[in-house]
């Protein structure tokens, strides 16, 4: 009897379980060079990194599948994503938290909602603007200033933002957008008024564009085929261009009349969203006397629906990286990344939130690298 319950730790000692995570997240923006995306697992409290990407003009993440520390991610009770300077001296997260979700069995559904991050969802947020120039004694320039009233009141119905977040005006004059200054209140005057004229402002957020005009525009101007919109920055602010969440946005009509309230359009549909997946990994070594050769197999079943086991051997101790990737080079899954015993492995890949169509999977060890084509049919 104690032979056999030996026998069974032996060969549980031989199964080695890993986990990963896979992100589905639209509608987030390019943050340029000097910042970047980081995810984080909320583990007994405590924030656990799962790694950082970036997002290109189009949208696309850099990376969507990042391997995680198997009792980290089993523990995980929320998801956070931060926005954090690249370089970054800090390895805590940033107070910029955009997206963030409780975890649901293996899947956490993330919004801009969530308390952890905007803690609202912006949908109720309305707008008002007019155009009128109160910052100089000139009356033939009323359509030169943009300002956030409605008939002697706070033009804007905002939620209160999170520390690491502010919001700030801006008209696109002629397709350049020029900010009328950044405030957390609708009610006083924001932050700054680099372009308006001697005279003081109305206690609102605004600007009067009679002076100061930078580089390709002339000031005073004519704002009307132009547009108002209210971002949402985050703090400190990644650029001097308007940041990609726009809860209000409005075009000014080419007759629109000055010291005349217009309302602007909420734009928070377009924020962005997604989930997060818990993605289990499992690999097996074979009993057998160690291989003499390193071998890349065939993965079977071939073409497959969403698993297939994908079988590799190695000679010698060292370290193993076998990774998935679609036609175009973008890794899509890493299912071993580090050192490995001399023996045979038969690794699961679970490709349930791919698309079909044809992967190419690589192991790569110090001295052997081969590559070998599966296809996902659904």
């Amino acid at each position: 009897m104690l032979r056999y319950f030996s026998l069974f730790v032996f060969l549980f000692s031989l199964t080695i379980f890993g986990q990963q995570i896979t992100l589905n997240i639209t509608g987030l923006g390019n943050l340029g060079s000097n910042y970047e995306y980081e995810g984080w697992i909320i583990v007994n409290s405590s924030p656990v990194s799962t790694g950082k990407f970036s997002v290109d003009d189009s949208g696309n993440l850099s990376q969507t599948v990042f391997p995680i520390d198997s009792m980290d991610l089993s523990q995980a009770t929320k998801f956070v994503l931060t926005i954090e300077p690249n370089p970054d001296p800090d390895p805590g997260p940033s107070g910029t938290h955009i997206l963030g979700g409780n975890f649901n069995a293996n899947t956490a559904n993330i919004s801009v909602s969530d308390p952890a991050a905007l803690g609202d969802d912006f949908m109720s947020a309305t707008g008002y603007y007019l155009l009128a120039s109160p910052t100089d004694d000139d009356t033939t320039d009323e359509r030169s200033g943009l300002w956030f009233i409605n008939m002697g009141n706070p033009g804007l119905t905002l939620p209160t933002l999170p520390s690491g977040w502010s919001y700030e005006g801006w008209a696109v004059i002629d397709m350049i957008p020029v900010t009328t200054g950044k405030f957390t209140m609708v009610s006083g005057a924001d932050s700054s008024a680099p372009y308006s004229g001697p005279n003081p402002g109305p206690p609102f957020p605004g600007e009067d564009f009679v002076m100061n005009a930078p580089m390709g525009l002339t000031f005073p101007t004519d704002l009307r085929s132009g547009k108002a919109v209210i971002t949402i920055e985050p703090d400190p602010d990644n650029a001097a261009t308007p940041f990609f969440l726009k809860p209000l946005v409005a075009q000014i009509p080419d007759t629109a009349a000055d010291h005349t309230p217009y309302m602007m359009n909420n734009n928070s549909a377009s924020f962005p969203s997604g989930t997060v997946m818990r993605n289990f990994v499992t690999a097996v070594k074979e009993i057998t006397n160690s291989p003499k050769d390193f071998t890349l197999y065939q993965n079977y079943p071939n073409p497959f629906n969403p698993t297939t086991t994908i079988k590799y051997s190695i000679p010698r101790e060292g370290k193993v990286t076998l990774k998935v990737y679609d036609v175009i080079g973008k890794e899509v899954a890493t299912l071993v990344n580090g050192e490995k015993s001399a023996g045979t492995y038969n690794v699961t890949f679970n490709a349930a939130k791919l698309a079909s169509g044809i992967y190419f999977y690589r192991l790569e060890t110090e001295s052997f690298i081969s590559i070998k084509k599966l296809i996902l049919l659904k």
